[in-house]
């Protein structure tokens, strides 16, 4: 601060380096004053003005509009080069299973679709694998209305489904969108796959075609990725495919066409080797099995949409093919034995008649070759019109549908037998089976008629009926003799010295004619939402049936409830959501069951009828309740099912201890039952939401009962499973980078009635560090490693650790047009093929073969004309 005179008084002059300078005149009357009260003086903050100014914001995950949950594909961080698959793994809440199902706390999606339409409908992972997350602006979760409340635009029929909606930025409409990526890597490992596109708001014209040998579609550092042996692909599996999806609006919006075509082929060469404790009564049996499978697949669909929307009618026609052929050559060594082996390899087992000592606990052993061939045809031809009745919302509805299935197999075997107790029963045989003709057609009609009261209560009728027609013939041809054909693989067959097995052939023609009526409401009350239906089926079952000396007609009158429209009520309030559904559904078991036959076509497992068998009945219920705040980053759900079965059909096991053989009759049992419940909890925090939790835990008791026959008198074996199964990550993202730890644990408890059961626990669990680290240069290094543990376990084979590593290293240029990778797969060479399973029948070891650890360089072109 400083003072000058002038002529008039003084200028007081305040400057400050933070702020503006300011005058201040003073006159010589004020200064008479010793004192001078200037008041509060108040500074102007100085702009400075920046050369280069980066402002980092923090970017919101997820937000709601009105019942639609909106995910924000840009504030989640992917390594270069991600496909859909990635970014929807890291959706809070989201589990994406490795056949391409999606479920959203716990709920499933019923349709993955792209900019509001269908995209190869009912094949999510085409769309999963090929469409490249940068293309992605959001991801829409809502239930949409069918096809007649969104053309009739209120919801009267009470039928929506839950879509995933990939929405595209505005940088790859109306023009060509294209991904290609090459790669090779060692163990001959290779992959190959293109994807183009061209969107417009009209129309719609994609292109995909992918060949690779490497049965996984995993990529390091991809969200939480489950590399478990119950998870991880086996086998090696060789894959060509190829379609094509359209769709197009005509300019007048009244007629609407898509469809896709899809080919694909696949080679896969499979080993397992099983070992299996059976409860059997008095005491428990061991069975183990080696098998090899070749088997190749061809598979040619195509599916047809046409519809025409007018102010008063609107119809429809679905056309759809499917073509499938198959030839498998499979080879399999099995023993049972009476007590546990230590060593059971397939070479143990082809030779345990050399090695007396092992031999005193041998049951039965059988080693087979079989080779089969066959093709399938399915044909359906649906269509349908709803009329709007002028003047309301009210509307009648008309359906039909033809359909069908031709199928026609061959199988060859060439076995032997062996029974140490009883070796008069021992064979050697060669058997060839023809499993045509095979047909089945389906008829079906329905008429709804839809009345709205007020705008906020639908009644609803629906009538549906329904005709099928099947014929199936099996006929088995063995050799003449046993013992004379051992030398002789299964491509060694002349029919005219084969005898046909009249016990083991048969003939079935069967007739289902089914009336259904399903009466109803739906409605709104505020922000709660309905739905009732009371539905009566009438079904009527014919069957003729022939084999051996058996020549059978049954006809049989079921009133059976199954509900087409679950009955449910919805609320929602603000951010939450609570919502319940209940179904009880019966079902008339298959007359064929009901025959007292006995089927010897497997000579181990011995196939027999009930007369008896009474309709059974599943009660399920379905709770949840879910909270969304997008300001708090938060989004949690609890969800409970429970389900019981009533009558539940069950195959009851009968074992003879000398022969090893099963003898399987279906009985019905009472008590089958499972209750679950789960949480989910996501949560961002901290300074710009650097930091992220994403919880989800599963509590589970089922209940599985099997029946047990010891001197023709069945029994109910029941085992129970305790589990608590408990997912946990925590991540940190900073300046485009990603850091994560995860862990899970899953724990069980099991109980059995069996008296050599034994009470036991198992816990299987994981920890890592996952992570995407985008670096300067256009380097990118991609990383995931897991411990794999299993503690608990009676055979101390399978108490092990096994530890997983997984990373991937990439350079980006040209503008990230171009990117090469160096993706490395079981850096260690540690994954576990072991799978573990427990039910009322018996406790399973299963060990596969899995992809084996490999290298592989790739190189990816992205390019869109729009730029």
């Amino acid at each position: 601060m400083n003072i000058k005179y002038n002529s008039i008084g003084y200028i007081l002059r305040l400057s400050d380096y933070e702020h503006e300078t300011h005058y201040i005149n003073l006159n010589s009357k004020r200064l008479n004053n010793s004192l001078l009260n200037l008041g509060n003086i108040y500074l102007k903050r100085k702009v400075h003005n920046l050369s280069e100014v980066t402002v980092t914001a923090s970017k919101v995950k997820f937000y709601n509009r009105s019942d639609t949950v909106v995910f924000n594909a840009d504030a989640f961080i992917l390594a270069d080069g991600s496909m859909l698959d990635a970014l929807i793994r890291q959706l809070p809440g989201v589990e994406l299973h490795d056949d391409g199902r999606i479920y959203v706390n716990g709920k499933f999606v019923d349709n993955l679709i792209l900019n509001g339409k269908d995209f190869f409908k009912g094949n999510n992972n085409i769309m999963l694998e090929n469409l490249g997350a940068y293309t992605v602006k959001d991801i829409k979760l809502y239930e949409r209305l069918n096809a007649i409340d969104s053309y009739i635009g209120q919801e009267v029929t009470g039928q929506k489904e839950l879509v995933m909606d990939v929405r595209l930025k505005k940088d790859y409409m109306d023009s060509w969108l294209g991904n290609f990526m090459a790669g090779y890597g060692t163990s001959d490992r290779y992959i190959g796959r293109g994807f183009l596109s061209r969107i417009t708001p009209r129309s719609r014209i994609s292109i995909f075609t992918n060949a690779n040998n490497i049965n996984e579609s995993r990529k390091p550092g991809e969200g939480i990725l489950d590399w478990s042996p119950s998870k991880i692909g086996t086998g090696t599996k060789k894959t060509i495919s190829s379609g094509v999806d359209y769709f197009y609006d005509l300019p007048d919006n009244v007629w609407k066409i898509r469809g896709d075509l899809i080919i694909n082929k696949a080679d896969n060469h499979d080993a397992t080797s099983i070992a299996q404790t059976n409860f059997t009564q008095p005491t428990f049996t061991y069975n183990y099995s080696h098998n090899k499978v070749n088997r190749i697949n061809t598979n040619i669909s195509t599916r047809h949409d046409i519809k025409m929307e007018k102010e008063q009618i609107l119809w429809w026609l679905n056309p759809s093919l499917q073509y499938k052929r198959w030839n498998a050559y499979l080879t399999e060594t099995q023993a049972a034995f009476s007590e546990k082996q230590s060593n059971w390899s397939s070479e143990f087992i082809r030779n345990i008649y050399s090695d007396n000592k092992n031999l005193r606990s041998l049951i039965n052993r059988k080693l087979s070759d079989e080779a089969f061939d066959g093709h399938k045809i399915n044909y359906d031809v649906a269509t349908g019109i709803v009329l709007k009745i002028p003047e309301s919302f009210n509307v009648v509805l008309f359906e039909a549908r033809f359909s069908g299935e031709n199928n026609h197999e061959n199988k060859d075997e060439s076995y032997s037998l062996d029974f140490k107790n009883t070796p008069t029963l021992n064979r050697s045989t060669l058997r060839h089976i023809n499993n045509f003709p095979d047909r089945r057609k389906d008829l079906g009609a329905k008429a709804s008629y839809t009345h709205v009261l007020g705008r906020k209560l639908s009644l609803y009728f629906d009538y549906m009926f329904s005709y099928s027609d099947k014929n199936a013939n099996s006929m088995l041809y063995h050799s003449s003799k046993d013992n004379d054909d051992t030398d002789k693989s299964p491509s060694y067959y002349n029919l005219s010295t084969m005898i046909l097995d009249i016990d083991n052939s048969y003939k079935q023609k069967s007739i289902n004619f089914t009336h259904s009526i399903s009466p109803g409401f739906t409605g709104t009350i505020g922000n709660c939402w309905f739905q009732l239906s009371f539905p009566i089926i009438i079904s009527t079952d014919r069957l003729h049936y022939e084999r051996g000396l058996i020549s059978t007609s049954k006809r049989r009158t079921s009133t059976l409830f199954e509900q087409t429209r679950n009955s449910f009520i919805q609320y929602m309030y603000g951010y939450s959501t609570w919502f319940a559904s209940a179904t009880y559904t019966t079902k008339a078991p298959d007359l064929l069951d009901m025959i007292d036959i006995t089927d010897t076509t497997d000579p181990l497992i011995i196939a027999k009828g009930n007369p008896d068998l009474k309709n059974s009945g599943t009660f399920r219920l379905n709770a949840s309740y879910s909270l969304s705040i997008p300001r708090r980053k938060l989004y949690a759900a609890v969800v409970f099912d429970y389900e019981a079965v009533h009558n539940a059909m069950a195959k009851g096991l009968t074992y003879d201890y000398e022969t090893g053989i099963k003898i399987l009759k279906p009985y019905n049992v009472n008590g089958n039952r499972i209750i679950s419940g789960s949480n989910y909890v996501s949560l961002d925090f901290g300074k710009m939401n650097m930091f992220s939790i994403k919880h989800a835990m599963t509590s589970k008791y089922t209940r599985s009962i099997d029946i047990i026959v010891t001197e023709n008198t069945p029994h109910p074996n029941r085992v129970n499973q305790y589990s608590v199964d408990e997912n946990l990550s925590f991540g940190v993202t900073q300046f485009g980078q990603r850091i994560a730890l995860t862990g899970n644990i899953n724990y069980s408890h099991f109980t059995g009635d069996a008296e050599d059961f034994s009470s036991f626990n198992t816990v299987e669990f994981n920890y890592g560090l996952q992570g995407v680290f985008k670096l300067p240069y256009g380097i990118g290094i991609n990383t995931d490693f897991t411990v794999y543990s299993r503690r608990g376990y009676q055979d101390n084979n399978l108490n092990t650790d096994n530890y997983v590593w997984n990373a991937r290293i990439s350079y980006s240029m040209l503008k990230g047009s171009l990117l090469f990778t160096l993706d490395g797969y079981d850096i260690l060479h540690n994954l576990s093929n072991v799978f573990y399973s427990v039910n009322a029948q018996g406790r399973t070891e299963t060990y596969r073969n899995v992809l084996p650890q490999y290298f592989m360089l790739g190189l990816q072109w992205k390019f869109n004309t729009a730029k």
